[in-house]
């Protein structure tokens, strides 16, 4: 992973019935020892909410803006709460 570009962030709940997503920006890689994957995001929405509300601790990350996508496929499953932080287009 290298840091710059936005991208998708979407976290399910451990029953997979809520879906957190928000756009961030990877700022850092650090190599700690712990998860094979590791980056710091900086959340590009409404990040006091999303830290209120959060359930689930796994994240898939994307390079790029599929916050749009990802809501259109989970209203189209059915029976799934989508939360997008990230409203309105990504920043310039």
């Amino acid at each position: 992973m290298h840091g710059g570009p936005v991208v998708t962030c979407v976290i399910p709940n451990l029953r997979m019935t809520k879906w957190f997503g928000f756009r961030g920006r990877i700022v850092a890689v650090p190599a700690l020892d712990m998860c094979r994957s590791q980056m710091d995001v900086e959340i590009l929405g409404d990040w006091r909410r999303l830290a209120r509300e959060l359930e689930g601790f796994h994240a898939v990350v994307t390079y790029g803006d599929y916050l749009r996508e990802v809501g259109y496929a989970l209203r189209r499953v059915g029976g799934l709460e989508w939360r997008n932080y990230s409203a309105g287009p990504p920043p310039g």
